[in-house]
């Protein structure tokens, strides 16, 4: 490297460091990479390694301007690391960027994903990748719209297969918890950090920026989708440093939660086939009072490295051997071939894929491409831990139902070879199915499953067909006798039987299948609070326990609605010129086929009227917005869109507990945060003001939890209308 990369020779002021811990089983070895990695005067962070474990890139302000930039490094047969050397291609693209930082590779290390600021004020962070040609990098390609926004977009971690980007943003109110830090006094014992967590757990005071972790996904095209912000489970309130393992099943991140050592600690959580991630478990074998952040597991599954506080700044460290529950997921590859039974000729099919849950219901989770009619074969990967069945289909043949049993996750195979080809018997179908499902009592077509099986010839012939708009058709054979299965959430469940025996040859089975409803039927009224007319509304409701959601007009202030039983839902009323109404009905207390009446007034939008938001939450003693309260935000966005006229006040409020100045201030800090989050999601700045009342106006007196509870809130008062 250049005389910035040269590090000090003097025996002794620079050791490799070695720390042994001993956890139950066996022992982790925690070694500072040293020379020529990590040097005495400046930081080496972020390190990206290679899956093969021989490429490691990494940042560091080793250089004259101290700016971040791009060094790759490359191991050696003797396992020594080379030199670093800086990317320049990428460090100096349109004559130097201020910050270039965060790398990630991919699976065949051929492309290099990062974050950089190319702009002449180096104020916009975005995320760049650059392709590889022989053994030089490409210039930098902004991956652009929708990932990259006017926020900061930062630390890429590219999936293995290609599909997945995780990356972080600074939390949606843009606040920094940059509390000045007092000295740390050693009779008091005081963390300078200020790290407080809340009972709800989340971060309260932080002395950083705390992120939002994001997922955007290519889709069928190769184009990649708008970013999901990272369920709850991860995005705790302070998150950093998303690394996805090259199992593109395993994330490690870096959080400031509660139970953590001091700041950002590692912690790793793993998603299941069908998309739901474990509950987050600390390092703690690699996690120190300082930030432990951007770990890398290369695919032999031995080590992994990671950056933490060196001798004076952060370095890069690697750990091994990894305790079991890093073990990263193992996969098998399945290869088999699809002919016709009877001339064994290979054929072209539609393969799904399924995976059966602890109660034996199948959820399709992969859609093979179709086997060649040239050679009939097909291969997929499947993950290890579990059963899965694949649904074969082809023209003019009896569907196939062949169960793979991959539940033993501690095998090696990365080869399943299926021993006997998958043989499709030509169909000799001469009747046609014709199913219409409906609601028993309102005649309605019901969305439901239906599992249709020859029971004379012991076959499935669908497994878990979904009958869209109530329409359910197959073909079947004569002489052959079925049951037929239909499910549908809320209806009873359904069983019947179908004799083909019975039919003519070439007749058809036509029937109409009447699904009774255990729902409970609720008459929603709509009505202004203060005539009591009925008012013509949209009525949105969400079933919280499998996120189903609805929307029906509502013609003359009135409307039916079924909900499901022992459920929770979510509603909100809207109407021209007044102020939405949420509110919740749980139906678990209610018996099946219960009927409820609720009346909902609506306050018109005239000038002072006010509106409590229910939903507007913060962590304890914060500012910071909670993920909830977005969706009751939005509400708030639809409002004003849809009422141009509209101009008004968002006020925050405590209780009187704690010292008054402080209830005032966290009150205006509230206040702006739900002002900021407006006006960034596209409301005029000029209709909206913010203020902050502390304790001063009570809705209720505050003598007990639940009246303190109900003076904690936001309210928005109706200041400018063109209606009186």
């Amino acid at each position: 490297m250049k005389k910035h990369l040269q590090t000090s020779v003097m025996v002794g002021l620079w050791l490799l460091s070695v720390i042994v811990f001993t956890p139950l089983a066996q022992a982790q070895t925690i070694t500072n990479l040293g020379e020529p990695i990590n040097t005495k005067r400046f930081v080496e962070y972020a390190p990206a390694v290679s899956n093969d474990g021989k490429t490691m890139i990494f940042q560091s302000n080793n250089n004259e301007g101290k700016h971040w930039r791009l060094y790759q490094s490359n191991l050696s047969e003797s396992g020594q690391w080379s030199n670093p050397s800086a990317i320049n291609s990428i460090n100096n693209f349109q004559g130097g960027a201020h910050y270039v930082a965060g790398p990630s590779l991919s699976k065949n290390a051929d492309t290099l994903y990062f974050c950089a600021s190319y702009d002449s004020e180096g104020k916009n962070r975005d995320i760049y990748y650059a392709v590889k040609s022989s053994d030089s990098w490409g210039e930098p390609i902004s991956i652009g719209s929708p990932i990259n926004s006017d926020a900061y977009d930062g630390f890429p971690s590219i999936s293995a297969d290609g599909q997945s980007l995780y990356f972080m943003r600074p939390d949606t109110t843009g606040e920094i918890k940059n509390l000045k830090a007092k000295k740390k006094d050693p009779r008091k014992n005081k963390d300078p950090r200020h790290i407080k967590i809340g009972d709800d757990g989340k971060v309260t005071q932080y002395k950083g920026i705390c992120y939002t972790l994001y997922v955007s996904r290519k889709d069928a095209s190769g184009k990649w989708q708008k970013p999901e912000v990272l369920p709850n489970v991860i995005n705790n309130g302070c998150e950093k440093c998303p690394r996805i393992m090259p199992d593109n099943a395993t994330l490690i991140f870096s959080s400031v939660r509660k139970g953590g050592k001091g700041d950002f600690d590692l912690y790793v959580s793993t998603v299941d086939v069908k998309g739901n991630w474990t509950e987050p478990r600390a390092l703690d074998f690699a996690n120190t009072k300082d930030k432990d952040q951007f770990a890398n597991i290369p695919l032999s599954n031995e080590v992994m490295y990671y950056n933490s506080k060196g001798r004076r700044n952060d370095d890069i460290f690697k750990v091994s051997p990894l305790p079991d529950y890093l073990r990263l997921q193992k996969y098998t590859r399945l290869e088999g071939r699809i002919i016709d039974s009877l001339t064994k000729q290979p054929l072209e099919a539609e393969i799904s894929v399924l995976v059966e849950d602890s109660t034996n219901q199948n959820t399709k989770i992969r859609a093979l491409a179709s086997s060649p009619a040239s050679d009939g074969k097909f291969k997929t990967k499947l993950r290890r831990g579990y059963k899965y069945a694949l649904e074969i289909k082809a023209q003019n043949y009896l569907p196939y139902i062949r169960k793979v049993d991959f539940s033993d996750h501690t095998k090696d195979d990365t080869l399943h070879v299926l021993d006997t080809h998958i043989a499709l018997p030509p169909a000799h179908l001469d009747h046609n199915i014709r199913l219409m499902i409906i609601n028993e009592d309102t005649k309605q077509p019901v969305e439901a499953h239906v599992k249709v099986v020859n029971i004379t010839k012991n076959r499935i012939v669908t497994l878990n067909t979904v009958a869209t708009g109530g329409k359910y058709t197959s073909q079947v054979e004569s002489q052959s006798e079925y049951t037929l299965e239909i499910t549908a959430l809320g209806y009873d469940f359904f069983q019947g039987n179908i004799d083909t025996r019975k039919l003519n040859r070439g007749q058809d089975y036509e029937a109409t299948i009447s699904l009774k409803s255990n729902a409970n039927k609720l008459i929603l009224n709509i009505v202004d609070s203060e005539t009591k007319k009925k008012l013509n509304a949209l009525v949105k409701y969400t079933n919280l326990n499998n996120n189903s959601s609805d929307a029906k007009p509502v013609t003359g202030g009135i409307v039916n609605l079924f909900l499901n039983r022992d459920s929770k839902y979510t509603f909100e009323a809207t109407a021209k010129g007044y102020f939405f109404k949420s509110f919740e009905i749980e139906t678990d207390t209610l018996k099946a086929g219960q009927t409820i009446e609720l009346t909902v007034e609506l306050d018109v939008l005239k000038m002072n009227a006010k509106i409590v938001l229910n939903d507007i939450n913060f962590a304890s003693g914060s500012a910071k917005l909670s993920e909830d309260s977005y969706v009751e935000l939005g509400k708030v966005l639809k409002l004003m869109e849809n009422n141009k006229e509209v101009k008004l006040e968002i006020s925050a409020h405590t209780d009187n507990i704690g010292v008054y100045s402080r209830n005032m201030r966290l009150s205006r800090q509230r206040a702006q945060s739900v002002y900021s989050y407006l006006i960034k999601s596209g409301v005029d700045k000029k209709r909206l003001i913010s203020k902050g009342y502390g304790s001063l106006k009570p809705l209720v007196p505050n003598n007990s939890k639940e009246n303190r509870a109900k003076n904690r809130r936001v309210e928005f008062k109706v200041i400018g209308t063109d209606r009186k």
